[in-house]
């Protein structure tokens, strides 16, 4: 009887440890496979011309290598000495995600130079320098420990060019490693600066170092882009678009909204800091208020003149534009005013292009709604819906905001602010002065009235 029970003890104890020991391997499989898609990944990569030579030092993590089988030993480290075949394989990938370009003509046969795997946090790709002697120095040795799904893979590729004084251009197509891949570029022109990147996904194809007339068809792309991607502004036009035969001068109201835009975004980029990330959300809930207000003066108004509205309305458009701005304004190298002036006139010339594109279903419904008045009443009041909507949503999400605290810093941030705020009012002030200088010199004088 004390057999059984202690053969049935055995029993119990061998399930749980076989139950205990399931569950370990399920939870390690299970975590092995919720790393093999990294969320998001960061490629260094120096890009060093050296008299005819382009030197490309990039390091990838080993979190996003999941396609390259890496040969492994013991419990999941790297075997090192049978590495070299991988490292290959991984090298022609990084061959493959980039393209370099050197006065437009793409850089063709490339040399590996180095290739070897990195211990996790290591420092040297802090500089260009410290990532060179790396790479050309001795590797790990074999015994060194390295968990595969730690480290990182390094490579050290040539390219031929013609002269290091040419006109450089890089584009990733690493971004398949990971849903996020950002790539943190370096590149140290001949004459001793450096050039910084850092950029999420795939920008396209950038400049290294761009001369003033490259600079120009990028941003004028990219303010075209942006303008005619936001739908604030195609209710914008829209707005003014069903009214606009009782404006008395449509362009006037456009050249109105392009000065105070292009006036603020310039006084931005010179001015204060706009990276706080309470302000996007605050100038969106802004922007709704703006149109509704448009909405509601195309009913209620008899007798519209709303120059001075859409004055502001350019203020507080040309602030988000130069927010959106700086995170272009690392690809402008030494052009940032150049920069400002082709993504401006991009967006004026986008402005146009919408505006154009929303006169034509305006034009198909004047057609079914004869009646001005009531044309005008029905379109607004939907545009009005939209735009309450809209504001609904963004103040609700205001309380969600971090606000800035109250500090030396923030004084001196908000001072700068009251200080963009005063130039904004001049500005307004003296277009509205030329404006009224304008439509007096355009009035005909009828002379003095007889009874």
């Amino acid at each position: 009887m004390f057999g059984l029970k202690r053969r049935g003890m055995r029993h119990h104890h061998g399930c749980a440890v076989s139950i205990l020991v399931g569950a370990l391997l399920l939870f390690s499989s299970y975590s092995a496979l919720a790393h093999e898609v990294p969320s998001d990944l960061t490629v260094d990569t120096f890009v060093k011309p050296e008299n005819h030579v382009l030197r490309v030092a990039i390091r990838v993590p080993l979190s996003g290598l999941m396609g390259i089988d890496m040969p492994k030993e013991g419990v999941g480290y790297l075997a090192l000495n049978y590495l070299d075949p991988a490292l290959q394989k991984t090298a022609q990938l990084m061959v493959d995600g980039l393209d370099l370009y050197e006065n437009d003509s793409r850089l063709t046969s490339p040399r590996l130079i180095s290739t070897r795997v990195s211990l996790p946090f290591d420092t040297s790709f802090a500089s260009y320098e410290t990532a060179l002697a790396h790479l050309t120095g001795p590797g790990l040795p074999n015994d060194t420990q390295i968990y595969w799904l730690q480290g990182s893979v390094d490579a050290l590729i040539d390219y031929p060019i013609r002269s290091d004084r040419s006109s450089f251009s890089f584009r990733t197509r690493l971004t398949t490693l990971a849903p996020q891949v950002t790539t943190a570029l370096r590149f140290p022109p001949p004459d001793g600066s450096i050039r910084s990147f850092t950029f999420l996904g795939d920008p396209g194809s950038i400049w290294l170092d761009p001369r003033w007339y490259q600079v120009v068809p990028v941003f004028f792309k990219d303010g075209l882009r942006y303008i005619v991607g936001i739908r604030d502004q195609w209710i914008f036009a829209l707005c003014i678009l069903i009214s606009s035969r009782r404006l008395r001068s449509l362009p006037m109201v456009l050249t109105s909204f392009g000065i105070a835009h292009v006036l603020t975004s310039l006084t931005i980029a010179f001015g204060p800091d706009a990276s706080g990330p309470w302000l996007s959300p605050l100038l969106a809930a802004v922007v709704a208020a703006f149109l509704l207000c448009f909405a509601i003066e195309n009913i209620a108004a008899r007798q519209l003149d709303r120059r001075w509205t859409v004055l502001w309305f350019g203020v507080v458009a040309g602030i988000g534009f130069s927010i959106a701005m700086r995170d272009l304004a690392q690809f402008a190298g030494h052009h940032q005013l150049t920069s400002i002036l082709s993504f401006d006139l991009g967006v004026q010339t986008g402005e146009l292009i919408l505006f154009g594109v929303a006169s034509l279903p305006l034009l198909l419904v004047a057609r079914l709604l004869v009646g001005e008045r009531l044309r005008t009443i029905i379109l607004s009041a939907l545009v009005a819906d939209l735009a309450w909507t809209a504001l609904k949503t963004r103040t609700a999400a205001l309380g969600d905001v971090q606000w800035p605290l109250l500090t030396p810093a923030a004084v001196v941030n908000a001072t700068s602010w009251l200080i963009v705020l005063v130039i904004a009012i001049g500005a307004v002030w003296f277009i509205l002065g030329l404006q009224r200088s304008f439509e007096s010199r355009a009035t005909p004088s009828l002379g003095p009235v007889r009874e």
